[in-house]
């Protein structure tokens, strides 16, 4: 027999559908960055993610200090394999949600926190 493991997940289905009763409107969690698939060297380790092409100015990006070139290859523990990827784990954030990425700079890995804001065109 085997043993059955529960693991909580977060829905993104299930946060709409909070959010809608409460708030009577969907809000998407905002980044403000530019991106396309790419990779980086760490520690002697390639690994692919989403390279920032563009950090908008005033965004949570800029003020958690992202910068053109930076490689983000986790999102909450999440490797991102492709940019897609990325901006399908920020979906499933609210605006004022505080995220944890891992960042390449360089040769260099990082945490930075975010904290993610209502998109623009929502409001």
């Amino acid at each position: 027999h085997g043993s059955e493991h529960s693991f909580p997940t977060r829905r993104s289905s299930d946060l709409v559908a909070q959010q809608l009763i409460k708030d009577r409107k969907v809000t998407h969690a905002y980044l403000g960055v530019s991106l396309e698939d790419g990779g980086a060297t760490v520690n002697g380790e390639t690994r692919a993610g989403a390279k920032i092409t563009k950090v908008g100015s005033g965004t949570p990006a800029a003020n958690a200090g992202l910068r053109e070139g930076d490689v983000i290859l986790a999102v909450d523990g999440h490797a991102v394999g492709e940019s897609a990827a990325l901006m399908g784990y920020v979906r499933q954030f609210s605006a004022g949600d505080q995220v944890k990425f891992t960042v390449a700079r360089g040769s260099n890995k990082m945490e930075v926190t975010v904290k993610l804001v209502e998109r623009p065109d929502d409001k």
